[in-house]
């Protein structure tokens, strides 16, 4: 691509702000148009702008030095008070410095996988992955699931814990256990909620499980 040019430019300005058409900046970007806030002495840090021609031709660019405020849902359109939906490629948020929170009466994130009428894209997607550096904390004042089809696997370097002040079943086929590996504790002097018969039936399970005979 050449260097573009704009043989019909023009802009309205007046001290505090500008709006300008056919403007083209030093990257070769040819705006349709372009509103900046003026500031004397100062270069603009704060505009809107509609990207006409150049590499990302059909962009919105938006630069807000201070903060971005939307609020909406006065008078949501079947059930619908605002929509973010990009037709093809990554949708990307960011905060290198801070933190991103949701909240809502309810939250649901889903990854349905790729679109079926679309050859190879419904072995390739589908995942979610959820990674912390230092922590993942999953907290649930009632009941939490987790379920899989096929397997789920629990891996730690050091420690898996399991703790409850309850009843703690395990149910199933025991396979490559050994009894050096296996630890059942209780706090001293207490049998938790269960009764001398309920963990003499608990070691006689673990032992089957473990026994090969």
């Amino acid at each position: 691509m050449g260097v573009l040019t704009s043989w019909d430019y023009s802009k309205i300005s007046n001290t505090v702000g500008e709006l300008s058409f056919g403007e083209v900046a030093s990257n070769n970007t040819k705006f349709s148009a372009f509103l900046r806030n003026q500031v004397a002495g100062k270069e603009c840090d704060h505009y809107i702008g509609l990207v006409g021609e150049g590499k990302m031709a059909g962009s919105t660019l938006h630069r807000s030095p201070s903060m971005i405020e939307m609020k909406c849902g006065d008078k949501p359109v079947d059930g619908q008070a605002g929509l973010w939906q990009a037709k093809n490629g990554d949708i990307m948020i960011g905060a290198p410095r801070g933190r991103i929170r949701i909240f809502a009466a309810d939250i649901e994130i889903i990854a349905k996988g790729g679109d079926p009428r679309i050859k190879g894209t419904q072995k390739t997607s589908g995942h979610l992955h959820l990674e912390g550096l230092k922590s993942s904390t999953l907290k649930a004042g009632d009941e939490v699931v987790i379920q899989s089809g096929p397997q789920i696997t629990m891996s730690a370097d050091k420690l898996i814990g399991l703790n409850c002040d309850g009843v703690t079943k395990v149910v199933g086929h025991f396979k490559n256990m050994t009894p050096e590996a296996i630890q059942v504790t209780v706090p001293p002097g207490t049998l938790g909620t269960m009764t001398i018969e309920d963990w003499i039936e608990v070691y006689k399970k673990t032992i089957q499980g473990i026994s090969p005979f």
